[in-house]
């Protein structure tokens, strides 16, 4: 059988002192883990990581036009995205016999895309 040296020896007492504090490492992090699941019930939520409610977004969800820049205001802003995303009438004719804001802002745009490809 061969004899390890010095230095073969050192290396494997070297791993074995590794692995040790590796399997040390993974039963204290374990130990850890199960305590915090333990102290903290299934239905706890952590502060910060709530839930929002159904009323508060709806608050978020539809600012009011006060709270916008001027930019936004008025139907060719935030009322142009409140319908877009409404979904009512995307194309043509509304409910009325009106245009929608938006068809009344596309009209136009083929005829102004075409100009500008070929003025160049």
């Amino acid at each position: 059988m061969p004899t390890l040296t010095p230095q073969t020896r050192r290396l494997k007492v070297e791993e074995a002192a590794w692995l040790n504090v590796a399997n040390y490492y993974n039963s204290y992090r374990t130990n850890v883990l199960d305590r915090q699941l333990a102290r903290t019930p299934s239905s706890a939520i952590v502060k910060g990581k709530q839930r929002a409610k159904l009323q508060e977004v709806e608050d978020w969800a539809d600012p009011r036009e006060s709270e916008l820049p001027e930019v936004f205001r008025g139907v060719a802003g935030v009322g142009l995205a409140r319908s877009i995303v409404s979904g009512a009438d995307l194309g043509g004719e509304g409910e009325e016999g009106r245009k929608s804001p938006l068809s009344v802002r596309l009209e136009g745009l083929e005829f102004k895309v075409l100009f500008l490809i070929y003025s160049y």
